[in-house]
Formats: C-alpha cells, sequence, structure tokens
C-alpha cells in the first residue's frame, strides 16, 4: 500500500530522535528561544529549573516551520521548576503542517505531566493537545500572569488566549487517562 504523503510532511527515522532519554537536574536559561525541547519517547524529565525563556519552557511537539519533526509516547515531566516563560511553560502539542490546525488525538501517547511549578509566566502556562492517555496532577501556578509584559505578539493566538486569556490550563483533542 502506497499512500503519498501530503505537501509538507516530514519523515524521521524513529531510531535517530533521542529515544530513551532523561533529562534530570539541570538548570536551563536565560535563553532567548525554548528552554527543553524535545522529540521523542520512553523519556523522563524531572526536576529542572527553566528559567526567562523567551519560547517554551518545557516543549514536546513537532514545528514544521523548523522542520522538526517527532511526537513523543511513554513520557514524564515531573518535578520541575519554570520561571518567568515568556511563552506556555509546560507545552505538549502538534499542529498540522500549517501550523494552525491541532492534530487529532494520539499524535502523542502516554503523557504523565505532575508535581510541576509555573511561576510568573505567561498564560497558560500549561498547554496540551493532540495527546491520547494524558495524566495530569499536582501542577501549581504561581505569581503573576506576565501575558501583557511577556507575550510576543505573534503568540498571541495560540492556546485559546484570544478565548480566555487568563486560563491556566489549555487542551484540545486530549483524551485523560
Amino acid at each position: 500500500n502506497t499512500n503519498p504523503l501530503p505537501m509538507g510532511s516530514l519523515i524521521a527515522s524513529a531510531n535517530r530522535v533521542g529515544n530513551g532519554f532523561r533529562i534530570r537536574n539541570c538548570v536551563i536559561g536565560p535563553t532567548r528561544s525554548r528552554g527543553i525541547s524535545v522529540k521523542a519517547s520512553d523519556g523522563i524529565i524531572s526536576g529542572n529549573k527553566v528559567r526567562d525563556t523567551w519560547g517554551q519552557g518545557i516543549m514536546l511537539a513537532p514545528v514544521y516551520g523548523w522542520l522538526e519533526s517527532g511526537s513523543g509516547s511513554h513520557l514524564l515531566i515531573e518535578r520541575n521548576v519554570v520561571e518567568r516563560s515568556r511563552d506556555v511553560a509546560i507545552g505538549v502539542y502538534s499542529f498540522g503542517g500549517d501550523g494552525v490546525t491541532v492534530a487529532p488525538a494520539g499524535a502523542h501517547v502516554d503523557v504523565t505531566v505532575t508535581d510541576n511549578t509555573i511561576e510568573d509566566s505567561s498564560m497558560p502556562a500549561i498547554a496540551v493537545t493532540s495527546t491520547m492517555g494524558l495524566s495530569m496532577s499536582r501542577n501549581r501556578v504561581e505569581g503573576e500572569d506576565r501575558s501583557g509584559e511577556y507575550l510576543l505578539p505573534h503568540h498571541a493566538s495560540k492556546f485559546g488566549r484570544a478565548e480566555d486569556p487568563a486560563r491556566q490550563i489549555y487542551m484540545k483533542n486530549v483524551v485523560m487517562n
């Protein structure tokens, strides 16, 4: 069966994306981009401190505009502290090649986001889309919503900010565990 891929599709070798990773006890930032950017499965992001990022603090997402492919399965994001993120502090998401359409549930599978602390960051603090089997608990959002001060204009309409700019958690196309 040979189905042609649509224009703009990306292909990545599942053996070369960094599966089985561990990112533990790191201090990251300040940075003019993302703090932790992952495109792999079977991994743990735990005990890190990420501060002063211009992009997401912790991001699991394919970004087609940068030719970054890869979604994740069997992931644990726990006990991290994200401070002063100018975009979503923790983002697990997938958009289509157009950069706008949210992918259906199943791009990411079996993801746990627990016991994280987000301080003085833009809202929403956590954004999850396109995930089958999400477990999320005991995450804390503290301090001020810095969206007005921090948020770059091209991020202003993403993750439901136009509908509810004060929401702490955004979810779309997610099936909870």
